[in-house]
């Protein structure tokens, strides 16, 4: 590249493995990724590529190697790593945190949760893609968000960290249950299926049909958005007012809910006489519960709406391989992409299925 430009060529000198400008006495060379090999330099400038494959501890002779000078400067380009515990994304929660202002960060993004074939999004991970210089083209990206998993597309094409575990359900898997003509009509027997949390994550509750064709549909959804405030809290009323009106709407057999941090709200609706199962989400319970759902999908067992949020929280779910089988995380502990419609899912359709389509209802009304 230096010979092709004729102001370069005349400055530089150009040798097999680095390159030397006289009038600074200045070289550019390659460094080998060997921790042991980077001892005793002293860069002026130490550039180290797609950090998030580097080793810890070449990274860390890399930088260690940096500060000698007066105004010298470690730089790294990279994708976000398929999991967080690495160099790199210690780097980016401490710059996050503001805890360090030397150091600085630029990230290109799509924002957390987005669609990935939402191609507004797109040109806000990918530099490339905008500008007179812009050389990543729409269809390039098109062409391979369906030869790749979600969450190397997340990563590569959207600058999102998504870990490297596969999503528990494929989305167009999910697609093919939705039934936009099926309803479940006031009056019917259902299972209500809560999941709640506090400020953290969504709260969720999901209402499951019992029939010889489950039908799975959004009751309630509590989630924070991003114009929420710093202290904003699920509200208790408005949760326990839509618990309440789903009962008037329909037959509900059981309220199955995992009580923690709810306590409060369910024995006293328990006490009122409202049918609160405790589903405790243990793997001894979950692992069972998700097969359950997975399977009703696979075979075309169960329906749902359509509800894109039900959707979202679905396609979000990762699967964690346990013992007795697999369980439903979120993709990290911190990550914002919710879960909870498809924790509420998996208990309101595994307690469902447990019914008699036939039975008779052992709570017709709530006086």
């Amino acid at each position: 590249m230096i010979e092709l430009n004729d102001e370069l060529h005349e400055q530089v000198q150009v040798f097999q493995d680095r390159v030397y400008v006289p009038g600074t006495d200045s070289t550019l060379e390659p460094m080998p990724a060997i921790a042991d090999a980077l001892q005793g330099y002293n860069p002026s400038l130490a550039v180290v590529d797609e950090l998030h494959v580097v080793a810890p501890d070449v990274w860390a002779a890399m930088l260690l190697a940096g500060g000698k000078r007066k105004k010298s400067l470690v730089l790294s380009v990279s994708t976000p790593a398929g999991d967080q515990t690495g160099a790199m994304w210690q780097l980016v929660e401490l710059r996050r945190r503001g805890q360090d202002p030397s150091l600085y960060l630029r990230e290109y993004a799509a924002p957390e949760g987005c669609a990935i074939d939402d191609e507004t999004m797109w040109p806000l991970a990918n530099p490339a893609m905008t500008g007179r210089g812009a050389f990543l083209r729409v269809a390039g990206v098109r062409d391979s968000l369906g030869k790749t998993s979600e969450a190397n597309f997340r990563r590569y094409r959207l600058g999102q960290w998504a870990q490297a575990d596969e999503a528990w359900m494929p989305r167009p898997m999910w697609a093919t249950c939705a039934d936009s003509d099926a309803y479940i009509e006031d009056g019917a027997r259902v299972v209500l299926g809560f999941d709640g949390s506090i400020s953290g994550d969504a709260t969720a509750l999901v209402v499951c049909s019992i029939a010889s064709t489950p039908h799975l549909d959004v009751a309630g959804v509590w989630e924070r958005s991003e114009d929420s405030p710093p202290d904003w809290r699920v509200s208790e009323a408005l949760v326990e007012n839509a618990i309440r009106q789903s009962c008037e709407r329909w037959k509900v057999r059981e309220i199955v809910a995992d009580v923690y941090l709810w306590r409060g709200m369910l024995d006293r609706l328990e006490a009122e006489g409202y049918p609160v199962v405790e589903f405790p989400q243990s793997a001894a319970r979950m692992v069972p519960a998700t097969g359950k759902l997975f399977d009703a999908v696979a075979e075309r067992q169960v329906t749902h709406s359509g509800d894109p949020r039900l959707a979202r929280h679905i396609g979000n779910a990762i699967a964690k391989a346990e013992s007795r089988g697999v369980r439903l995380v979120k993709e990290h502990k911190k990550s914002t992409r919710r879960i909870d419609l498809a924790i509420a899912a998996v208990m309101a359709h595994d307690r469902a299925s447990t019914h008699d389509a036939n039975d008779y209802d052992v709570l017709d009304s709530i006086g």
